[in-house]
């Protein structure tokens, strides 16, 4: 067998800094005697390799229609067929009685990413349709650097316009009037440093942003209530936000709290008890993250009031918002659980069949809705979208990631136990198995993981 081949190293302070050159000719030929090496080493397991590749391909379904979201008056999807590279993006019109069938006689394609791509790589960045569903604003990598194109489809005409802007993030967020765009620049070091904003027709754009510390990355983004924006600028430890009323985009952008060193704190906007307010989640008062509102016009920090304590023992990961309910997620004991405090009713925690699963509010849909969308996965569980209604905590699936192919969920038992460690601590074991290989000596798989707190 060949010897492995040996990246060239030149002087200097990063002596593989000639990689970085994707396209030079000593780049593709270190390339190709890597890719040379691996099948020579691999050469005699080459059978396995295809048995194995072929039987993970035959358990996936290739022609798919993911769940249409309703928003206003269209159903929002997805379609995948079998040897497409990418997804389809397609609306028809929502049907009267409410529920999410597609008409495809009535529908539109949006995008599709494979035409665009014409055999080479393409990454989709932002796919934002505006508020009046008359045009689509979305961002192209051909690359792979991360570094997109910006553009605007006329949905009634299929017309399309290239923005004129270079070094783009790819982030796209709409103001209200549906006519001007907000989006990221790239510094040298790629990071997001400045907003821009630009209306469609003009040539240029005006900053509006710019964060000159290489520690922090900057993003603009729309509230749940679509009533409000949020420039967030964002390090490790510490963030700062900006905001706006989205129906006002040229006014002047409220900061709600100056940047403290290790403060971070997330903004939404939102109802409380029946006002609009906005909800902003806060570490100032510990590490798990509190809960706190103002009023819309008074969002400084100096009048947000505590609406979910700091608790010592349950994390506050995230906040979900619209007109029916405040949404929770919350980490206890290692897992997450998802708190629900309805407008005016009493807060409840979901119930879940699995003793261990990942579990997150995957899409809140419209502001006004009075059902949300979860996504839920156990060990012995494909994912599933769960719709949520929100006044009472009935739970309904969806939709289930197909398996084909022989397999039955209920053949698997998924356990949760405890191990002590040698300082006391309590660790968790997320154990799944066979029904009939608990109770008996069976091979075990172990598989250790520590982080994010």
């Amino acid at each position: 067998m060949s010897n492995a081949p040996i990246a060239r190293a030149d002087t200097g302070t990063d002596p593989y800094r000639w990689l970085e050159n994707r396209d030079a000719d000593d780049v593709l030929a270190y390339l190709k005697a890597e890719n040379a090496y691996l099948e020579e080493q691999l050469a005699d397991q080459s059978e396995v390799r295809e048995t194995l590749f072929q039987e993970i391909k035959s358990r996936i379904r290739e022609t798919d229609l993911s769940l249409p979201s309703p928003w206003g008056p269209w159903l929002y999807y997805q379609r995948t067929t079998a040897g497409d590279e990418y997804p389809r993006h397609y609306r028809c019109p929502r049907p009267l009685d409410g529920s999410l069938t597609v008409d495809e006689n009535a529908e539109q394609l949006l995008l599709d990413p494979n035409e665009l791509a014409e055999g080479g790589f393409l990454s989709l960045g932002a796919f934002s349709v505006s508020q009046d569903h008359s045009k689509l604003a979305y961002s192209l990598d051909r690359e792979g650097d991360e570094i997109y194109r910006l553009f605007v489809k006329d949905l009634a005409s299929g017309d399309v316009t290239a923005l004129p802007f270079d070094d783009c993030d790819g982030s796209m967020t709409w103001a209200n009037d549906s006519q001007t765009l907000f989006y990221g620049e790239l510094d040298d070091t790629h990071r997001p440093h400045k907003i821009y904003r630009h209306r469609l027709g003009d040539t240029g754009s005006s900053e509006v942003y710019h964060d000159p510390d290489g520690r922090f990355f900057v993003h603009c983004y729309r509230t749940s209530s679509e009533r409000q924006l949020v420039i967030l600028s964002h390090s490790k430890t510490t963030s700062e936000a900006w905001v706006l009323s989205a129906d006002e985009p040229e006014g002047q952008w409220t900061c709600l709290a100056p940047r403290q060193e290790d403060h971070e704190y997330f903004p939404d906007h939102g109802l409380h008890e029946g006002q609009w307010s906005w909800l902003i989640r806060s570490n100032q008062a510990g590490i798990n993250f509190a809960l706190y509102h103002a009023r819309e016009a008074q969002p400084e920090r100096e009048h947000w009031q505590e609406l979910v304590p700091h608790d010592d023992e349950v994390m506050l990961e995230d906040v979900s918002l619209n007109a029916e309910a405040i949404t929770l997620t919350l980490r206890e004991s290692g897992l997450p659980v998802i708190e629900v405090r309805p407008q005016g009713v009493q807060p409840y925690r979901l119930q879940l069949p699995d003793a261990a699963y990942s579990l997150h509010v995957q899409n809140s849909l419209e502001f006004t809705s009075t059902v949300i969308r979860l996504r839920y996965e156990a060990l012995n569980r494909p994912a599933q979208v769960r719709q949520l209604t929100l006044a009472d905590g009935t739970q309904e699936v969806l939709k289930e990631t197909p398996v084909e192919g022989p397999f039955d969920a209920d053949a698997y038992e998924s356990r949760r136990i405890w191990a002590t460690a040698q300082d006391g601590t309590q660790i968790p074991i997320s154990l799944v198995g066979r029904r009939d290989s608990f109770g008996k000596p069976a091979p075990l798989y172990l598989y250790g993981y520590g982080a994010y707190g």
